[in-house]
């Protein structure tokens, strides 16, 4: 026998009932027969928890599927020249401010496995760049839907310079873009930060 392809034409409201009215129509023949189709609302009749319970999950998904989390959590930085691993960042928050604390050291081969700030100014000169705090002030910008942090600055220890930061997740969560730059964003550089945890 033929495939019927259901074509809707009316639908009425029948107390309890859902009446459509449809016509099957035969493939490779033009011929139609009518037929009803009945559909209880109780298919489709869902409990207040139930609903809310619906509600909630899809809200969940949505938030989930738009915020790529905070750039909290411990990050691998990749040297913007070499393209290779240098150093384990951890990014912590307290009272919305972020700063990142360098963790670990990923030297290459022949590199100082513990450097230290030669070329930084004040009191972070000669110090080890192991646990120092590399960048600070971050705050979530609010016209960036939570994607973006900036306000705060990020010293470069190969240089000892500190510049304007720019954080930015990407990549669902598992990459922040991390700019520094002078003045305006437009005169500095960017690195992509890899998640570890």
């Amino acid at each position: 026998m033929p495939l019927r392809i259901p074509r809707p034409q009316a639908e009425t409201q029948i107390g309890a009932e859902r009446i459509i009215l449809c016509l099957l129509t035969q493939r490779g023949s033009g011929d139609t027969t009518p037929c009803i189709r009945k559909i209880t609302p109780l298919m489709f009749d869902f409990s207040v928890p139930s609903r809310l319970f619906l509600t909630v999950l899809f809200a969940c998904c949505c938030h989930a599927a738009g915020a790529q989390g905070t750039p909290a959590g411990l990050w691998r930085t990749i040297d913007d020249n070499t393209g290779k691993p240098s150093a384990l960042v951890r990014i912590s928050e307290n009272a919305g401010e972020y700063t990142g604390r360098v963790e670990r050291i990923l030297p290459g081969p022949g590199e100082d496995a513990s450097p230290r700030c030669d070329a930084c100014q004040g009191a972070l000169k000669n110090q080890p760049v192991l646990g120092m705090t590399v960048l600070w002030g971050m705050r979530r910008s609010p016209d960036q839907n939570g994607d973006e942090y900036s306000g705060g600055d990020i010293l470069d220890p190969q240089n000892g310079r500190v510049y304007h930061a720019l954080l930015a997740m990407a990549d669902g969560g598992r990459k922040l873009r991390v700019r520094g730059y002078v003045w305006v964003t437009l005169f500095g550089r960017t690195q992509v930060w890899e998640r570890e945890e």
